[in-house]
């Protein structure tokens, strides 16, 4: 087998640890993000503890099916990044909140909150009741 077939398998089973530790997974659909604007972004991700990642999308296509997931294949296509929060709302909550700051060049695509697919719409409602 080849070095980089190995490397793609190494970084499928580490997006597979990720998914199954986090609480939550969120895509996260960004575009036309400046550095200064993806560093602040980076910034709030870490300081709320979620990891926030550019992966592959055929890697995360990859792990999500081998955990017998596959609700996620139609939205991961374009740029993706994935963000993997270590509780229910702080990283769809990032996302939300900062599409508004950053004029809509990020959006959530999808999450993945306790095993289960929550749409776009679902996302900003989970957010939305956080904060009730």
């Amino acid at each position: 087998m080849s070095a980089n077939l190995e490397a793609k398998k190494q970084v499928v089973e580490d997006i597979k640890a990720k998914i199954s530790a986090s609480k939550s997974v969120v895509l996260v659909d960004y575009k036309g993000l400046t550095v200064a604007e993806a560093t602040e972004l980076r910034i709030a991700f870490r300081k709320a503890n979620v990891e926030y990642k550019v992966l592959k999308n055929t890697l995360v296509r990859r792990a999500f099916n081998e955990l017998g997931v596959t609700s996620f294949d139609a939205d991961l296509n374009g740029t993706t990044a994935v963000a993997f929060g270590s509780d229910e709302v702080g990283a769809s909550k990032i996302v939300v909140e900062n599409a508004k700051k950053l004029e809509n060049k990020i959006s959530a695509k999808s999450a993945y909150v306790n095993g289960e697919y929550v749409d776009k719409k679902g996302v900003e409602e989970l957010t939305q009741a956080a904060h009730t």
